[in-house]
């Protein structure tokens, strides 16, 4: 079996824009200021819940599953294989092509350097904070150990969700509602995502938390009836 039909030069390509991609990831979250963000949910999150080791293990895991994916195509049909790499080098590339434009226009003054690495700190810890509390609330309110007002009491505490850009963010998501109101949405969706697999579970906690009453909200009642509707879809 010849190396050419695992298209070496292509894997090598692929790999190189990879770990230029992470190279220039971490640049320009060190750089941006907060202005600058992880663009790919799924590595934001690593990012969130394990900092920069996470998100290099996240990036790494990802560069070779595809790798190994083209790899295992290629010996079986070569073309596809070359396609799958072709295609995730284009990718790549107009990532990198854009991180450097970002690159260009965020790069701050060496003397900033040591104002904007706090800030970052900062930002990556209340995000922690946010999204860890976040997911320990929809299992207590899952499991009935808290109601929907206590919830949102608690949420609030969080420095992300006191920040001006996350208060703009859900308001936007659920225009019209009164902010204490969107925080509840929120968690709700959180519950009707967690219980969808678990149908009579998600009829008990939308029972409680109506017959309870559970929370004053004015929408409390049309969100509830999201966690028995997203249950029942999957029945």
């Amino acid at each position: 079996m010849s190396l050419k039909i695992l298209h070496p030069g292509k894997l090598t390509l692929y790999i190189s824009l990879s770990l230029v991609d992470l190279l220039l990831t971490y640049r320009l979250l060190q750089a941006g200021g907060g202005r600058i963000y992880e663009g790919n949910p799924i590595a934001n999150a690593w990012l969130v819940a394990y900092g920069w080791r996470g998100l290099v293990i996240f990036k790494i895991v990802a560069m070779l599953l595809v790798g190994c994916l083209a790899a295992y195509v290629s010996l079986y049909h070569p073309h596809k294989g070359g396609h799958i790499l072709q295609f995730a080098c284009c990718a790549l590339g107009l990532v990198v092509i854009y991180s450097c434009s970002l690159m260009r226009v965020s790069s701050p003054r060496p003397e900033k350097m040591e104002e904007i690495e706090p800030q970052m700190d900062q930002a990556i810890a209340a995000n922690r904070e946010y999204y860890t509390l976040f997911h320990h609330l929809l299992g207590d309110l899952a499991n009935q150990r808290c109601t929907l007002n206590d919830a949102v009491d608690k949420l609030q505490q969080c420095k992300k969700v006191r920040a001006g850009k996350y208060c703009k963010l859900l308001r936007e998501r659920h225009p019209n509602f009164p902010y204490r109101d969107c925080l509840a949405m929120e968690l709700v969706q959180g519950v009707s995502s967690l219980l969808r697999d678990d149908p009579p579970k998600a009829e008990r906690t939308a029972r409680w938390l109506l017959n309870g009453k559970a929370t004053d909200s004015a929408p409390s009642a049309p969100a509830l009836a999201t966690i028995t509707l997203a249950s029942r879809d999957r029945k």
